[in-house]
């Protein structure tokens, strides 16, 4: 076997070393970054109490003399701060500023008096210290509920948003009969499905991902909310992984394949994984519902029936706690001193008149219930050492009366469809609240598709809609003066001094869908809602953050740019009847993330039938093509279980192959373009029969992201289609040869040569990136581009094309990037893996070199740094297509010459060894730069 030097450089510029997620404290959310000199970010209407407050951000610059200012309702408060300059991009805390502010609402502008600085946050933190420097505490976060009462949402999941962001194509796994109208057989436009949902405006993610999750975990942090309610309706999958493909999810709107991510992101985000706990709640009437439960379970329905405590043990509460890592469970008081964690447990609905399949759930009385939650007790304790605090609806009291509220510590009242803002049930002198309405009822149910959201004009149907309407909870989440509405419901259960307060959905939005930002008209500000559950949870205001990139305005120089990495300005009048993907965003927002952190990556020792000749990572599965046949063998993203590459149900001959979401595309040894749907709930060698989907153009290459799929033909134009291949081909402006796309960006090779990268919010913002390194063959994943040259060197950089291509490893001939795992072959044909996993500490700069030229593609000479990091040696690959004179010149990274040389060059290939000029060197980032007859270009190289 041939061993491999495996570099894995973790920063932008290359600081060799490798530092476990479970390690690492950065903040793992997007930054502010190429920005010009007087844009700026602003936070609206921040409550603040009364004291003496210190401003902190975290921002970088790539050399000295840029400084920034900070307003305060839009007066200058702090002027000329200086931003450190480090040209590596690795954040570093800056002190703002200090001042007593009075209480009041603040408009918190932060605004770049020059251009070239990234920043990531703003931190403002209660002190009445004003020293100048950055102090240990300064981004200190704790939450302080001086109130008494929690504020716990609901963690449903994302997939809501999904739904509406993409408006419903029906071949692309989202819950497309919200969107259907069972009247008439027509879909609802994309803007209706909107203004009747009132939703937030995100770009569109699947909802398992590490993406979807961030977001959710940093509004949850943002907003100071105490703990989150998470569903344990039932997982009745025993057999297989949860993150797999074929797992089956139990009813639950954000079962354990989702709490399992989302556990992940609270203990990689710093805000979060000290402050935000988990608790549990189980409804049993939508867990009976739930189709396909009978194959597991066909016993009485009886909560007096020991075969029915033990798969309800199993099925709704063991695999949860399994699950959640118990540091992250939100506990209750130990009031009588005996050393137990007590666990609040809310069970709603008793299962009464529910049915599960075609059984009825047998009428249980006192005994029942009072010896079904004294079982799941004894199991809990013994299994997991916790004791749970029963908080049972009014169902449990009306069928087991007293003998139910003996064993109660609380009970909890419910949401009625379309009703009410806020409930309170009091037990045992403790008020409990629970907010809002349980999201919209769903628009086919009461209004048909010649609905007019602005006139509120249509054909109105069924009693849900006459009902809902004559309360206006349909037409505003304000009231007539201007001011949300949902603010009553936190003034009501701080007055009431509740327990906690539980946040159903949000107001006039989809059930599920537990986002705090929205850019809807009707929210004043798409922070609205985020800083509404910030001031009721933390009165005093003992820390505040604020996310640079999700700031209620962003005023950049780039047209249509109004900041928001996953809150996009919305689409002018002439878009609004288009689907996400067609609609011209006119924006291209200066949002990035650092590239990830890498595991080991690993050789995969399962064994495939066939000689591999491709791989494609996707969404849940990694293919690859074997044989002289190009057959398709299979297995799951993680490699887990690592026998299971198995030969695809419907396999086809095919030259190109993509994954994304839950489908497939391919174009066959004949030059057709084909696809298939990979089903969740089954294995990831099961596939849907491939179908002939190609138009009249002549496609040559095909990549996916998890929302759409990209092709050019073979006069280089450039294409997208939906997933389900109902509309037909789309041609957008450009050439290319090649290409590969993740969420945001595409990326390839133009007919001349040049590498290119292009928006696909926009179809436009094209940018040259250097190749350097020579790479052949491109993949593109989770904001990030990797690239294989002729030499096997892998190379990864972000895909906004900023910063420099970092070195991976070498001795790979393929590489391909999927959702959170990358997957490679080697030279020998073994395939490789590892994981994409939390982030770096390093943002990215378009690095000007001396001169002042920027960081150019030199295409006549191109000279190649190996191993970088180097020890005691390094190697120059100098490549050149013509005669010509090179300058060579070795600097540190604060300017100082350590080695200049000229180098006349003849075509062709040559290497030129640094031992002597290197060898005394300390530790460090320098910088190489060569120059051509055709311009300069600057290497980053780092010594071990």
């Amino acid at each position: 076997m041939e061993i491999k030097r495996l570099l894995i450089l973790i920063s932008l510029i290359g600081c060799f070393s490798l530092v476990k997620a479970t390690d690492y404290t950065y903040s793992n959310n997007w930054y502010v970054g190429d920005t010009e000199q007087g844009e700026w970010i602003k936070h609206k209407k921040i409550h603040i109490a009364e004291g003496d407050y210190r401003f902190t951000t975290r921002a970088i610059a790539p050399t000295t003399g840029k400084t920034l200012a900070l307003a305060l309702n839009d007066n200058i408060a702090f002027t000329g701060i200086e931003v450190p300059a480090d040209k590596t991009g690795k954040f570093q805390l800056v002190h703002l500023g200090s001042k007593h502010l009075a209480a009041g609402y603040y408009d918190i502008k932060l605004i770049f008096e020059t251009g070239d600085v990234n920043c990531d946050m703003i931190f403002i933190k209660k002190d009445a210290r004003t020293d100048n420097a950055v102090l240990d505490t300064d981004i200190e976060y704790s939450l302080n509920h001086t109130d008494g009462m929690h504020i716990s949402p609901i963690a449903g999941a994302s997939g809501g948003s999904s739904v509406l962001a993409k408006s419903g194509d029906p071949g692309d796994n989202i819950a497309y009969y919200f969107h259907a109208d069972p009247g008439n057989g027509m879909r609802y436009t994309r803007e209706q499905v909107m203004q009747w949902n009132k939703q937030p405006l995100y770009t569109f993610h699947l909802e398992y991902t590490q993406e979807a999750m961030d977001i959710l975990v940093q509004e949850f942090a943002e907003s100071k909310v105490d703990f989150i309610w998470a569903h344990g309706r039932g997982e009745p999958d025993a057999q297989n992984e949860i993150i797999d493909r074929d797992f089956k999810d139990g009813a639950g709107g954000m079962p354990c394949r989702g709490l399992s991510i989302l556990a992940d992101a609270i203990k990689r985000n710093p805000y979060a994984k000290n402050n935000l706990k988990v608790a549990y709640f189980f409804d049993s009437a939508a867990s009976f519902t739930s189709a396909g439960l009978t194959q597991f379970y066909n016993g009485s329905l009886d909560y007096r029936n020991d075969d029915f405590r033990n798969f309800m043990w199993e099925f709704a509460v063991k695999k949860w706690y399994q699950t959640i890592p118990h540091e992250l469970l939100f506990t209750l008081p130990d009031t009588e001193g005996l050393g137990r964690t007590i666990v609040p447990m809310q069970w709603w609905t008793c299962g009464v008149g529910s049915k599960w399949g075609d059984r009825n759930i047998e009428l249980t009385g006192a005994e029942g219930f009072t010896g079904f939650f004294n079982f799941l007790k004894e199991k809990m304790e013994s299994e997991f050492g916790i004791t749970p605090a029963w908080i049972l609806d009014q169902s449990f009291f009306d069928r087991g009366g007293q003998a139910a509220r003996n064993i109660a510590w609380g009970t909890q009242a419910w949401f009625i469809w379309g009703q009410g803002i806020t409930d309170i049930r009091t037990f045992n002198g403790k008020k409990f609240a629970f907010a809002l309405n349980g999201g919209r009822i769903p628009i086919y149910e009461a209004v048909q598709n010649d609905w007019n959201p602005y006139t509120d004009a249509g054909t109105f149907t069924g009693d849900n809609y006459n009902q809902i309407r004559t309360k206006g909870y349909h037409t505003s989440a304000l009231d007539a003066n201007g001011e949300p509405v949902i603010r009553s419901m936190y003034e009501r259960g701080t007055n009431e001094n509740a327990e906690w307060l539980v946040l159903e959905s949000w107001f006039d939005w989809y059930e599920g869908s537990t986002w705090y930002r929205s850019g809807h008209r009707e929210y004043a500000y798409p922070n609205q809602h985020l800083n509404l559950c910030r001031e009721f949870a933390d009165k005093e205001t003992t820390s505040i953050l604020l996310e640079a990139e999700s700031c209620d305005e962003f005023f950049d120089k780039s047209s249509g740019n109004s900041g928001g990495a996953y809150r996009l300005d919305w689409y002018k009048t002439s878009e609004l009847q288009k689907d996400y993907w067609d609609a011209n965003l006119e924006a291209d927002i200066d949002i990035f993330r650092p590239l990830h952190q890498l595991s080991d990556i690993e050789l995969h020792t399962g064994s495939i039938a066939s000689t591999p000749n491709k791989i494609e990572a996707g969404y849940k599965d990694v293919w690859v093509l074997a044989g002289k046949n190009n057959s398709i063998y299979a297995n799951e993203i993680d490699g887990y279980p690592v026998a299971r590459w198995d030969m695809a149900t419907n396999n086809n001959y095919l030259s190109d192959l993509t994954l994304g979401g839950y489908s497939a595309w391919g174009i066959t040894t004949t030059g057709r373009v084909v696809r298939s749907s990979l089903p969740s709930g089954q294995k990831s060698n099961k596939n849907d029969t491939w179908q002939q989907v190609d138009g009249e153009m002549t496609i040559v290459d095909i990549d996916a992201n998890n929302a759409m799929v990209w092709g050019v033909d073979n006069q280089s134009n450039i294409y997208y289609r939906n997933f389900a291949a109902t509309r037909p081909w789309v041609k957008i402006e450009g050439k290319l040869t090649s290409i590969a796309v993740d969420e945001l960006f595409g990326w390839g090779f133009a007919p001349d040569g040049t590498l290119k990268r292009f928006s696909l919010q926009s179809k436009s913002d094209w940018k040259i990136v250097p190749n350097p390194h020579h790479l052949t063959h491109l993949s593109a994943n989770c904001e990030e581009v990797w690239g294989v040259n002729a030499q096997n060197e892998v190379y990864r950089i972000s895909s906004s094309g900023y910063g420099d291509w970092e070195f991976v490893a070498d001795g790979y001939k393929d590489v391909s990037v999927g959702t959170n795992f990358v997957w490679f072959l080697d030279t020998n044909d073994k395939p490789y893996k590892c994981e994409l996993n939390s982030f770096t500490e390093y943002s990215a700069f378009t690095l000007p070199n001396e001169t002042g030229i920027i960081y150019s593609d030199v295409n006549k000479t191109s000279v190649a740094a190996y191993p970088n990091p180097f020890a005691d040696r390094l190697t120059l690959t100098i490549t050149s297509r013509a005669d010509e004179t090179i300058q060579l010149c070795l600097r540190s990274i604060d300017g100082k010459t350590i080695y200049r040389n000229t180098v006349d060059v003849e075509t062709g290939r040559m290497e030129l060894n640094l031992e002597s000029e290197i060898r005394n060197l300390p530790p460090g980032i320098y910088l190489l730069s060569i120059g051509t007859s055709s311009g300069k270009e600057v290497i980053k190289i780092v010594k071990r």
